[in-house]
């Protein structure tokens, strides 16, 4: 599903107006993304949940030229999917 999508179904389920729904959905993803940004974890009941995990620096070659370079260090977004929603 794209944002749209998310919308109008959030929209439709909560008979609120699109405009409503579309800045409620805006306000969700600001504090999730917030919180991931001071490094705590989100937990989205029944979905998952979202933390931050340093990722190390490594040696990577540039598809280009084949050269060898260095990636530097950085943080990154791990997801783990909640029991409850693993299709088995």
């Amino acid at each position: 599903m794209n944002k749209k999508q998310v919308v109008d179904s959030v929209a439709k389920c909560a008979d609120v107006s699109q405009a409503t729904a579309r800045e409620v959905i805006d306000c969700y993803y600001k504090v999730i993304s917030g919180a991931l940004k001071k490094e705590k974890k989100v937990k989205l009941f029944g979905i998952g949940s979202l933390s931050i995990y340093k990722r190390r620096a490594r040696t990577g070659r540039n598809p280009q030229t084949g050269q060898l370079m260095r990636i530097p260090a950085k943080n990154a977004v791990r997801f783990k999917v909640s029991g409850s929603l693993k299709f088995r």
